[in-house]
């Protein structure tokens, strides 16, 4: 008796002897000898994960990031150009760097590349690290063009004299526009009032992401008065910052230079903060948003928490726009974080400036711009008597001759007061109290630490 016909027999196929057969790839070839051998259900499995690892693929190279690279050089006064270390890239929102050789490489997301490579150029800023005050200034910009066979930019080249030149370091270089005859050093942060976006801005210091991605490349915003603000950083010349890297269930700080610049003068500042990212991760497909309203109870130098719709959290502080300039003096590095702490309590921001001959000096004298309100005064003076900052003079309404700014404050040292005795604790807090300008100038006028003869009125304090 014959044995029974196994079913599955008919389903499978002889192995392709034929000369088309053995024409196939090594790929056909196993599909061919192994896939269409395999019961249908199976056969259904592999197409499934097959179908699912071209999706994963195809999805990696739209999210995927794709590499251009450039060169930087620096021209000289003379001579063949150099090239441009450790200098900033920033394209866009995202900042880069040159290496040694000047060489600099920017990673780009599918879409940005593609329109890159599309349009045959594009605009960069280049920064560098002010000596005066350790942040980045623009220093120059241009508009690169694209081999788009080689996948590199065409060479930068930074004039000469655009990069930021190093402070005065020969003794007795100093600068004869500031008050008894200091280094006054300019600074991008003193700005003309008139073009000030207002008089306050908004701190962000930190975040925390209840929901979302794991790791998500959060962009900020600020919605007030009909407006909407990016994020910007003083520590790369007021740009915006572009994404904020943010974690979720992970208490991050942002320390003090990530701001809104808030519109118009008056508070409470009526709006709300929205924080969104894109999709990321495979199976993350929609993107993320929240919304964190401001409160109505708005103290200038208080931190505030913001809750989120999703529950997140964002801490802030309102701070005053204009900043503190304060000089490195005498025992600067051991006073440094109190100090910008005690400040920021009072809304009063800090931006630290090299002295010209050297921390040497004590600081014991403020100065402050014709336009500094009285009250802005007594927070720095309510900062300086928690400190024990042995003030000696106060400059009150003071016309600066090396800053156009009429909000401009200093911190520092005066040459005609090394001698004299500091002003005492009751007469600060005297100054402190009073509740008008006029009763303000009383309390400080006693305490100009005038020279005994006007040939000595311009002397270094170094």
């Amino acid at each position: 008796m014959p044995a029974e016909a196994n079913p599955d027999d008919k389903e499978k196929k002889p192995l392709d002897t034929t000369e088309a057969g053995r024409q196939l790839s090594f790929i056909g070839q196993f599909i061919d000898k192994y896939y269409l051998r395999q019961p249908k259900s199976l056969q259904t499995i592999t197409f499934v994960v097959f179908v699912i690892l071209f999706a994963y693929g195809f999805i990696s190279i739209l999210n995927g990031k794709y590499v251009l690279k450039g060169n930087v050089l620096a021209e000289r006064e003379t001579g063949p150009p150099v090239y441009a270390a450790f200098y900033g890239i920033r394209w866009g929102t995202e900042d880069f760097a040159s290496n040694s050789k000047g060489e600099y490489y920017v990673a780009l997301g599918f879409a940005e590349y593609a329109r890159a490579v599309v349009s045959g150029s594009h605009v960069i800023k280049i920064l560098q690290l002010d000596p005066k005050d350790h942040n980045l200034q623009e220093v120059f910009s241009s508009t690169i063009s694209i081999n788009r066979m080689d996948g590199e930019f065409e060479d930068v080249r930074i004039p000469y004299k655009a990069s930021v030149e190093p402070p005065p370091t020969t003794p007795g270089a100093i600068n004869r526009g500031h008050p008894d005859a200091w280094s006054l050093v300019p600074s991008a942060w003193a700005s003309d009032a008139s073009s000030a976006p207002g008089m306050y801005q908004l701190l962000v210091q930190g975040a925390r992401l209840a929901s979302g991605a794991t790791k998500a490349d959060a962009s900020l915003a600020l919605l007030a008065d009909n407006q909407t603000l990016e994020l910007r950083d003083h520590n790369i010349s007021d740009l915006e910052a572009g994404h904020i890297p943010l974690g979720r269930d992970q208490n991050l700080g942002l320390g003090s230079h990530l701001y809104f610049p808030v519109p118009g003068n008056s508070l409470p500042i009526q709006g709300h903060i929205h924080v969104s990212a894109p999709a990321s991760g495979f199976f993350q497909f929609s993107n993320y948003a929240e919304d964190f309203p401001l409160p109505t109870l708005q103290t200038v130098g208080q931190s505030m928490t913001l809750t989120g719709s999703r529950g997140s959290t964002l801490l802030i502080r309102l701070v005053i726009a204009q900043p503190l300039k304060l000089y490195r003096e005498l025992n600067w590095e051991q006073q440094k974080d109190a100090w910008e702490a005690e400040f920021l309590n009072q809304g009063i921001q800090v931006r630290w400036i090299d002295a010209p001959l050297g921390p040497v000096a004590e600081s014991n004298a403020l100065w402050t711009g014709p336009q500094v309100p009285f009250d802005v005064v007594q927070r720095l003076l309510r900062a300086a008597l928690d400190q024990k900052i042995p003030l000696k003079k106060i400059e009150y309404r003071y016309s600066f001759r090396s800053s156009q700014s009429l909000t401009e404050m200093q911190l520092g040292s005066s040459a005609v007061c090394t001698n004299a005795a500091p002003i005492p604790a009751e007469a600060l807090g005297k100054a402190i109290s009073a509740p008008s300008d006029d009763e303000f100038q009383k309390a400080i006028s006693p305490f100009a630490c005038k020279p005994s003869s006007p040939t000595h009125g311009r002397q270094r304090h170094h």
